[in-house]
């Protein structure tokens, strides 16, 4: 079921396009690293809740703050990794703006680290009243992104090798069964 998406108002468009972008460009990251970096150059580091910090989370936000910033510039955001790079130091624009981007540069970095492909890499937008208005996940070892933007429903875009869109947008449904019978 092949469509494609036309947002209704240009800033959620615009909106939209900074969450797909910052979200690719830390996939790249993490498939990277994931794909070419011994364990032992990954400079894992535990946080405070014993879990695991790596390069690609770090580099992953930092992907993220430079996309958001140069196409979103006065927009807030809430980085998974926020103040572990010394260069996120605008993170709260005080220009007033109502949409805030929460980000996951690398989610599962315990998998990541254990060589499992497993993780994600996730970015939302919400209003200043905590409405959401987008959402993506990319799962950059499947070379799949899941999007949604509020009003529109949700979609599955196929990737290519280079985590560029490649292929038909299927909508996604929530199902209307009522019990787990068969649901695997």
């Amino acid at each position: 079921d092949s469509k494609e998406l036309v947002l209704p108002h240009p800033e959620i468009a615009q909106i939209f396009n900074a969450d797909v972008q910052a979200a690719l460009a830390s996939a790249r990251i993490v498939r990277k690293v994931f794909y070419g970096t011994p364990l032992n150059k990954l400079q894992i580091e535990y946080k405070f809740d014993e879990t695991p910090k790596t390069i690609a989370d770090t580099e992953g936000d930092f992907a993220i703050y430079k996309v958001i910033r140069k196409l979103r510039p006065h927009d807030e955001m809430i980085l998974e990794e926020t103040g572990y790079h010394k260069a996120l130091l605008d993170l709260h624009p005080t220009l007033g703006s109502t949409i805030r981007h929460y980000a996951d540069s690398l989610d599962g970095s315990r998998p990541f680290i254990e060589k499992k492909p497993w993780s994600t890499v996730g970015v939302g937008a919400v209003e200043e009243n905590g409405d959401y208005l987008t959402g993506v996940i990319v799962h950059p070892y499947r070379q799949y992104m899941g999007v949604a933007v509020r009003g529109m429903g949700a979609y599955l875009i196929p990737l290519n090798g280079r985590l560029l869109p490649n292929g038909d947008i299927q909508e996604l449904h929530i199902s209307t069964k009522g019990d787990l019978i068969g649901g695997t």
